[in-house]
């Protein structure tokens, strides 16, 4: 039993000692890995999740008809404002990077918006029935408009860098259809430009609202480029528009 006991103890240490290296070089490995890019162990750990399962949080408009647009003391939030739901963050301007755009379709029943969608498209081609939205007669214009209503969203990135989706609708959807043409143009990446996200107040027949728009403020650097691509690279990939019930009537 003594003998037994001692070859046991050997072992253990032999063992320890052998983790002891292995940790050592796993740690030369990781701090080098580091030194080159701090973001390389980004993601370990999360290998068998589906990412796009867990979304970034939605930033909004605040329109006068916004529910529930609070601060956690309970002030009401001013129409006009962006707001990012999840942290609480209120901004009257939001300066940020694209890192990637999507189409979204719904449908709701009229004027029931805090209900589920009839129909949704997260691709804008094909509907929640497998069929197409470009023939659906939801989808076209006549006397008024369609009551399936076609949004742009974007996967961004504030300038403090923290992730969120943002969508433009209404008559916000144009103000992103032009953006996407200038950088379509640039012939640079979407992340490549500095923007800043702001509000303008419209009034039409309907009433008062505030209207999305993207300021293009000029060319990122090097750096900045680099940095934004790895994080394209990470996070765009996952990145499916989601459509949440009650947010598709922004204007």
């Amino acid at each position: 039993m003594i003998i037994l006991s001692r070859q046991s103890e050997d072992l253990q240490e032999a063992a320890d000692e052998l983790a002891k290296e292995v940790s050592a070089d796993d740690k030369k490995l990781i701090d080098k890995s580091l030194e080159k890019d701090p973001t390389a162990l980004a993601g370990l750990g999360l290998e068998s999740l589906d990412m796009s399962l867990f979304p970034p949080p939605r930033v909004i408009v605040v329109q006068y008809s916004t529910k529930g647009a609070e601060t956690p003391s309970g002030k009401e939030i001013p129409a006009g404002k962006i707001w990012n739901k999840a942290t609480g963050k209120i901004y009257d301007e939001l300066p940020c990077a694209m890192l990637k755009a999507g189409v979204t379709r719904a449908r709701f029943e009229k004027g029931e918006f805090d209900k589920g969608p009839l129909c949704l498209s997260r691709n804008g081609l094909v509907g929640s029935e497998g069929q197409s939205c470009l023939e659906c007669p939801y989808s076209k214009w006549t006397e008024e408009p369609p009551e399936c209503r076609m949004s742009i969203e974007f996967l961004a990135q504030s300038d403090e860098g923290e992730l969120f989706i943002i969508r433009f609708s209404g008559t916000s959807f144009k103000n992103a259809q032009q953006f996407i043409n200038n950088v379509r143009y640039s012939k640079m990446p979407i992340f490549a430009h500095k923007v800043v996200l702001e509000t303008e107040k419209q009034e039409s027949a309907k009433g008062k609202y505030f209207e999305l728009k993207i300021r293009i403020m000029g060319k990122r650097d090097k750096s900045e480029i680099e940095k934004l691509l790895g994080d394209y690279e990470q996070f765009g990939r996952d990145f499916m528009p989601a459509i949440t019930e009650g947010e598709v009537k922004e204007d």
